[in-house]
């Protein structure tokens, strides 16, 4: 294809006189999912003109500002101006389905009025503080926004900053989120959702409650001490991470009532059984992978609670303080008829019997990783 130059006007800024441009030569290559390299336009290492009427003029190699699909903007880490989205650069490219940008320090309204065939948005590192429910304006088509907020700015959110009916994956993961507000997020089409890595430490009830189509639910790496009913009305939910966290009010039985709850991980949550077994006829069988490593758990006995997700076939009790299994298996193997592999590595398991324990565990038909 013909080498074409397209000047792409990145006005921070309204001016009616241009006083200089910057030449920036795009990297075409497969940058992010199946477009064709002359369709993906990388400029690293930006330095934005902060003159009034100054605009960076682009090369964009073997493409064309007709068919450019995918533009991903790198600025500078020490650009300390302020840093706006160039909205110009939707109505040039108007076949843009795929927009990264670094160091944005704000989000002006209307920003994406003309980015109607944008389906995802990544906006890293970012340093704006504000947001409201008619920021995104415009994404009519969007599909997945991945923001994540630079180390020094800490923040609230809420639900309704997020009105994206389009959205099917929203990722914050690493965003220093202190808390979010009670307003619940309202996304119909949302399947997977990452609020990992932050500083939440409770969730309110209906925090969740209008996301019927959700699948994945990522909370792991959090300060979370409370989660009360926040994952109740989750009707598609397979998997759920609540990793390394502090939760004081982990009731099995909750996750027992989610009908499509296929992994569950507790890993270093906090999480104890209670000292007397809750009565219920519930049963799970939905639930294959329980992930209760880390919890500082003794008694085997305590595992009967278990009898609730009786489809499990993956159970994972390594770094706790159990110290003798022999009688445990057989146990386990009654309340959970499909289990099939059994990790206790890390515990204090007295290996004299070891010869035992392992033909309980052949004869009960459970690989043991230890």
């Amino acid at each position: 294809m013909k080498m074409e130059t397209f000047s792409v006007l990145l006005v921070l800024a309204a001016y009616t006189m241009v006083t200089s441009s910057i030449s920036v030569a795009c990297v075409n290559k497969g940058w992010y999912y199946d477009i064709p390299e002359e369709d993906v336009c990388i400029i690293k290492d930006v330095q934005l003109p902060t003159a009034a009427g100054d605009h960076l003029q682009f090369d964009y190699g073997n493409g064309s500002a007709d068919t450019m699909a995918a533009l991903h903007i790198s600025l500078k880490s020490n650009d300390s101006s302020n840093v706006t989205i160039p909205t110009e650069v939707f109505e040039i490219l108007p076949k843009l389905q795929i927009f990264s940008i670094e160091y944005v320090n704000a989000i002006l309204p209307s920003t994406f009025r003309n980015a109607s065939n944008l389906k995802i948005l990544i906006l890293a590192l970012s340093r704006f503080s504000e947001i409201n429910e008619h920021t995104f304006d415009g994404l009519d088509k969007l599909e997945s926004l991945n923001l994540q907020w630079d180390k020094n700015v800490t923040r609230t959110i809420s639900g309704k900053d997020f009105s994206i009916p389009s959205l099917q994956s929203l990722r914050l993961r690493r965003s220093q989120l202190l808390s979010i507000g009670d307003d619940p997020f309202d996304l119909p089409k949302l399947i997977d959702f990452d609020l990992s890595d932050n500083n939440l430490t409770s969730l309110s009830d209906l925090v969740f409650s209008k996301l019927p189509n959700l699948q994945e639910l990522m909370l792991n790496n959090n300060k979370l001490v409370h989660i009360g009913d926040s994952l109740r009305n989750l009707p598609n939910i397979k998997t759920i991470g609540l990793h390394f966290n502090s939760i004081t009010d982990i009731d099995l039985h909750k996750f027992a009532e989610l009908p499509h709850l296929e992994t569950l991980n507790l890993w270093s949550s906090g999480f104890s059984f209670p000292l007397s077994e809750k009565p219920t006829i519930l049963r799970n069988r939905s639930l294959k992978t329980l992930n209760l490593s880390s919890n500082n758990l003794k008694y085997a006995c305590d595992l009967g609670q278990l009898r609730i997700f009786e489809g499990i076939t993956t159970l994972d009790l390594s770094s706790n303080q159990y110290e003798n299994f022999v009688y445990g298996i057989s146990h386990l193997k009654t309340i959970l008829p499909n289990l099939r592999m059994l990790r206790l590595s890390n515990n204090k398991i007295d290996c004299t019997n070891c010869d035992e324990v392992e033909k309980q565990f052949k004869k009960q038909n459970v690989t043991r990783y230890s």
